[in-house]
């Protein structure tokens, strides 16, 4: 996790100078009569990057398997609307990825074997609040988790749509009038869930993440759509 939030501050502190620089940026865009970037409008995109997790197994009679963190690559595709006031910038975002995670570990209630949570792909649908300096965007973020968690131990196996909330902050980058690179971080946090049952008796699998996105999105202007 260290690691992940190392690459997104560091990110963070790349973009300091240049939303110190927007007010200047922007006057110098009207003064070449190149107009400023706008943020408004739908996108679609393509996203990806790392996730470090952590869960723990929660059996009857409050026996616990034991923290254990694994973590995984992943990939996939991100959508989302767009409006802007000024340098208020506010919308939607959601984001669906696939990740091949792995972790498991011996402990009390795992039995001969050990406890397991595989999680196969996740995603969330998010509100965003930020503040633009013409083509630099910094913003926090915030709303639904989602998650597909196969977990269980060495006799009993079971899979489950586990859901939560997701809370972050990002920085974007209009390169071009319709394209923008972003990096955010977001911690996902599920809860502990009922998700299999061993020797008569449910579960609960208790699960978070903390993961760092990069993502390329596109504006898409379409004749159905409403204009933002």
């Amino acid at each position: 996790m260290k690691r992940l939030l190392a690459a997104f501050l560091l990110a963070a502190a790349c973009a300091g100078s240049a939303l110190a620089d927007g007010p200047a940026r922007r006057v110098a865009a009207y003064n070449e009569g190149r107009p400023v970037i706008s943020w408004a409008g739908y996108h679609i995109g393509i996203q990806g990057g790392a996730s470090s997790w952590n869960s723990e197994h929660l059996f009857t009679g409050g026996v616990a398997s034991g923290d254990f963190d694994f973590s995984s690559g992943f990939f996939g595709a991100t959508w989302g609307s767009t409006w802007q006031r000024g340098a208020l910038v506010y919308g939607f975002d959601s984001d669906f990825s696939f990740v091949n995670t792995n972790g498991d570990r011996a402990g009390p209630g795992c039995g001969a074997g050990n406890c397991l949570t595989d999680v196969r792909y996740f995603g969330t649908s998010r509100v965003r609040l930020g503040y633009a300096a013409d083509r630099v965007l910094v913003y926090a973020t915030g709303g639904l988790a989602y998650a597909r968690v196969h977990a269980g131990n060495a006799t009993d196996q079971d899979s489950k749509t586990r859901y939560g909330w997701a809370l972050g902050a990002g920085i974007g980058w209009a390169f071009a009038p319709k394209w923008s690179a972003k990096v955010e971080y977001q911690h996902l946090d599920y809860g502990d869930g009922r998700t299999y049952a061993t020797a008569g008796s449910g579960v609960d699998v208790d699960l978070d993440a903390d993961i760092v996105r990069f993502g390329l999105n596109y504006k898409i202007e379409l004749p159905f759509l409403p204009r933002l």
